[in-house]
Parts: C-alpha cells; structure tokens; sequence
C-alpha cells in the first residue's frame, strides 16, 4: 500500500499527465454532436423546400400583376434554392461515418465539419439573406401599394424589423450554439492526441 503511494508521489513530481479521458465515450460524443447537427440539417431543408413550395403556390394562385412582385418571388425561391444545395454536400458529408475510426481520424472529420459549418453560416447565410431582403422588398411592392403609403410603410418596417433581428441576433446566436458542441469534442479530441503523442 505506502509503495502504492510512493509510486504515485513520483508520478506526480514527475509531471505525468493523468491518462487520457474515456476514449470510447468522446468518440460516442463526436458521433453524437454529428448526428445532431444531421437531424437540424435535414428539418431545415426540408422546412426550405415546404416553404418554396408555398411561395411557388402563391405565385400560381394569386396570379401577381407586377413583373417586381415576380422577380421577389424567384428571388427568395433562389434564396433557399442556394442554402439547400450548399448544406446538401454538409448532408452528404454528416452521413459519411465509419465505426472504427481512430481519435485523429475523429478529429479531422471534426475539423471539417467545424470548416463547413462555419462557411455555411458566414458565406452562405449572406447570400442567403441577400437574396431573401431583395426578394421581399421586391415581392412587397405590389401588396404596399394597395395598403397605402402609410400601411405599406409599416409593412416593410415589419417586414425588415423581422429580417434585420434575424440577421443581428438570432443568426449569431445560433451559430454560436451550433459550434460550441463542435468546439468541445475538438478540443477534447486534441487533448487526447496530445497525450497520445506525449
């Protein structure tokens, strides 16, 4: 038992780094934080399509008279056209998982998924944005008109309020929420190779 402690003394002053945490566990994480951000990105795909498919729809039934009111609705069609294309190839990337990869494996496919959420959140969600806010000031021309100058007023504040707390709040906040998971198994998975190498 004293040789027991001795030992552990020893290893202490001699700064040995305790042993790596559950490997199994953090790996089951990683997975975990994968299959989420798998789960939020087809929800989100398939709410964009739902939504284009309404806003096509619209544009059939309503039959709108004014060739701006149509270019706003390509407009925002194509603004969600572009976000599904560029988080299909994340899709197709979250779906890609072997069982029996090891930690640096694990680690880089981490790395690229961070890589890709990031451009889709920056880049993509720009163009996404864009697009959307010259489609609805387009689209909102017609309908304003028949509201009146004042009402129509009101409508694009409405409208733009909505887009500008969207864009100066919620985007940020979300994107944060989304790589801190990310982030954690990273740093976890680095300390583990850090270790490893040690």
């Amino acid at each position: 038992m004293m040789d027991n402690n001795d030992d552990l003394k020893a290893l202490w002053g001699a700064g040995i780094a305790a042993p790596a945490p559950d490997i199994t566990a953090l790996l089951t994480r990683a997975t975990t934080v994968k299959r989420k951000a798998l789960n939020k990105m087809i929800w989100g795909n398939l709410l964009l399509v739902l939504t284009s498919i309404f806003i096509a729809w619209v544009w059939i039934h309503y039959q709108p008279q004014m060739l701006t009111t149509k270019i706003g609705i390509v407009l925002c069609i194509l603004a969600m056209l572009l976000y599904i294309v560029a988080s299909t190839s994340m899709l197709q990337f979250l779906f890609r998982t072997e069982p029996d990869m090891d930690t640096a494996s694990y680690l880089a496919q981490m790395l690229r998924l961070r890589q890709r959420q990031e451009y889709l959140q920056k880049t993509i969600m720009t163009a996404y944005y864009i697009l959307l806010s010259a489609g609805m000031a387009l689209y909102m021309i017609e309908y304003a008109t028949m509201l009146g100058r004042r009402y129509g007023l009101i409508a694009y504040l409405v409208t733009f309020g909505w887009i500008g707390l969207a864009w100066f709040y919620i985007r940020p906040r979300t994107a944060r929420k989304q790589l801190a998971p990310i982030n954690d198994v990273i740093k976890q998975l680095e300390q583990v190779q850090q270790q490893l190498k040690d």
